[in-house]
């Protein structure tokens, strides 16, 4: 199994998630796909759908947003999924041009199989329980200047 590719999705993810993939409740941002700090991913603690009364979690988003992405590559990339997992490899916090990036690289691991190769059972794919994961590595580019400057 090959890993996924990006995302080549003209519409940025917001409204992406929103209209096909994610009926659950919508993430407070703005921007891109978080490929490159050029298409960053923008957190807006000041978004209509953020409650004021509650302490803004931008991490809680960070993370919210990264399975999502991971979702939306492995189902475009014609992959049912069983189970996929992430975790963080390393992370680094830049000041460029008076904003604040947060930049994650992350491991994923997908347990899946494409889905010409196996046949449906249970509503997923069976998967043998001795097929190797598939692993890879994806940048995360964060702008997080909205919550990160109030500090």
């Amino acid at each position: 199994m090959s890993q996924p590719l990006p995302v080549e999705i003209k519409t940025p993810p917001r409204e992406t998630w929103q209209d096909c993939v994610f009926p659950d409740p919508d993430l407070p941002i703005q921007g891109g796909w978080g490929y490159t700090r050029e298409d960053a991913c923008i957190i807006d603690k000041n978004d209509a759908i953020v409650d004021s009364n509650e302490e803004f979690d931008g991490i809680g988003v960070e993370y919210d947003f990264i399975k999502k992405r991971n979702e939306t590559e492995i189902t475009r990339s014609g992959y049912w999924l069983r189970e996929h997992d992430w975790r963080l490899i390393c992370q680094r916090m830049l000041k460029i041009d008076g904003r604040c990036y947060d930049h994650l690289v992350c491991e994923i691991t997908i347990h899946g199989v494409p889905d010409s190769q196996e046949k449906p059972y249970n509503g997923w794919f069976k998967i043998e329980t001795n097929r190797n994961p598939v692993c890879y590595r994806r940048d995360f580019w964060f702008d997080i200047t909205s919550f990160y400057l109030d500090r």
